[in-house]
């Protein structure tokens, strides 16, 4: 009895101990298939280039982990806002009438100056989407108001009135690094973000004279220095796909 036992034990442990080597060497190999896999790449890359000016500065969608397709209709309608192009929508004025610009029989804006409107149509949100995160979420075109855009609609398209706007948080990105693994591209950059609401905050960057009166001056600079000093580092992976790269997911990798 007491032999069977020991041989059970044995061969147990001999198992143990095969299961672990095996793991070992599966996980090597796979992180060696990895390393073999990754491509490093140059910032003066044009596709890099391009991916990096998407997040370059920005302030919007900035969260510790960012998932695009589990993003809201507002978190992608409102990205597209502040992302359009001169091509992505056409622009008109119109006068007000006792402070009232009636830009459709059902859409008006309450003004006592000329109304700027822009109008976009909702297929340019979805085209965006498709093209940027690769998601065709049922948007939702409710009413919104975000950074200097007043916007209704009317089923099938924005109209949009515009009005001075301040963005009071200052986004500051510094390049670190860029590689590709199969068919997704990773890019990392030290961000560094300035709330100007925030006096201590910013003054601790900028002039105490630019911090009294910021919103009437131009966006200061800062030090590639400073901003991997302060900043945290950010890693978003872009992925392949039959239009180009899209945004898959955002995360900070390290914390100052």
């Amino acid at each position: 009895m007491k032999r069977d036992f020991i041989k059970t034990t044995i061969c147990v442990l001999i198992v143990m101990i095969v299961l672990v080597v095996v793991f070992f060497i599966v996980g090597n190999a796979k992180y060696g298939i990895e390393l073999l896999t990754t491509k490093q790449l140059d910032f003066k890359d044009p596709t890099v280039k391009v991916l990096y000016d998407r997040v370059k500065d920005k302030t919007d969608l900035r969260k510790a982990s960012l998932v695009t397709d589990e993003m809201s209709s507002k978190e992608i309608i409102e990205y597209v806002l502040d992302n359009l192009t001169k091509d992505d929508y056409s622009s008109k004025t119109v006068k007000p009438e006792k402070i009232i610009c009636e830009v459709t029989k059902t859409i008006h804006f309450t003004s006592s100056k000329d109304c700027k409107i822009v109008v976009i149509k909702n297929e340019v949100f979805n085209k965006y989407q498709k093209k940027l995160f690769n998601t065709e979420l049922e948007l939702s075109f409710d009413d919104i108001k975000y950074h200097g855009y007043d916007c209704k609609n009317n089923g099938e398209k924005y109209y949009c009135m515009k009005y001075d706007y301040k963005n009071t948080v200052l986004g500051y990105s510094s390049y670190d690094s860029a590689y590709e693994i199969n068919d997704k591209i990773y890019i990392r950059e030290y961000y560094l973000q300035v709330d100007l609401k925030n006096n201590d905050r910013c003054v601790n960057y900028f002039s105490e004279d630019y911090c009294k009166d910021y919103s009437k001056k131009d966006k200061p600079t800062l030090s590639d220095k400073t901003i991997k000093n302060d900043g945290v580092l950010y890693e978003h992976v872009f992925v392949k796909n039959d239009q180009s790269f899209y945004l898959e997911s955002s995360n900070i990798v390290s914390e100052r």
